[in-house]
């Protein structure tokens, strides 16, 4: 019942989101596609080429994980997250290699940085989503706007109080959703910053 409520409340804010942007004056168009079928990418992204012309932007976040401690985790969760988190990128990137990119973001959590029981693989997957953002930006030479964003953990509203005390027992702090999205902004849109990797992440206690 959890997992429908939560779908039902993602679909609904992006539906929101979508409205709120058409209001201002964009053109939203939303396509849910598995990243890691690079076939079934490739198509959709021939599809936006058509209608709007080539890419100017890609904003990448990283979202699957298999919770379990590193004695318990079999080889299937282990692989799975990695694969599902850094298979998306890497075909996306291949696939608008020729595209003009103005910019390049990378969000994922700080799990690397604060740490997480039962989230080792999550956090490797972010560093290595640190990697390649680095690699990018030294093949683009500069000519694109590359940041790789690790946030800490959003007070969405969906954290239940017994999932708080334990990210608080790991000294793990939850950030205002507002304020993560206005930095998260700030930071993309900063042209001059020589930065590539950036943590908003509260930081453990001494």
């Amino acid at each position: 019942i959890t997992q429908q409520v939560q779908t039902v409340l993602r679909q609904r804010e992006i539906r929101d989101l979508m409205e709120q942007l058409r209001k201002e004056g964009s053109t939203v168009c939303y396509i849910a596609v598995d990243s890691a079928d690079v076939l079934a990418l490739e198509t959709v992204l021939n599809q936006v080429r058509s209608e709007w012309g080539t890419f100017s932007a890609i904003l990448h976040s990283s979202g699957h994980q298999e919770e379990a401690r590193l004695d318990s985790k079999t080889n299937e969760q282990f692989t799975g997250v990695l694969q599902a988190n850094l298979a998306g990128i890497e075909n996306l990137l291949a696939l608008t290699e020729k595209d003009a990119l103005a910019l390049i973001g990378f969000l994922s959590p700080s799990l690397h940085e604060s740490g997480s029981a039962g989230q080792v693989d999550y956090a490797m997957s972010t560093e290595i989503l640190n990697r390649i953002a680095c690699a990018e930006a030294h093949r683009r030479g500069g000519n694109s706007v590359v940041r790789s964003i690790n946030w800490a953990l959003f007070d969405d509203g969906t954290w239940t109080a017994h999932a708080k005390e334990a990210l608080a027992s790991e000294g793990i702090g939850l950030v205002p959703r507002r304020q993560s999205g206005r930095v998260i902004v700030d930071e993309l849109a900063n042209h001059t910053r020589g930065d590539i990797q950036v943590v908003l992440s509260p930081r453990r206690g001494a």
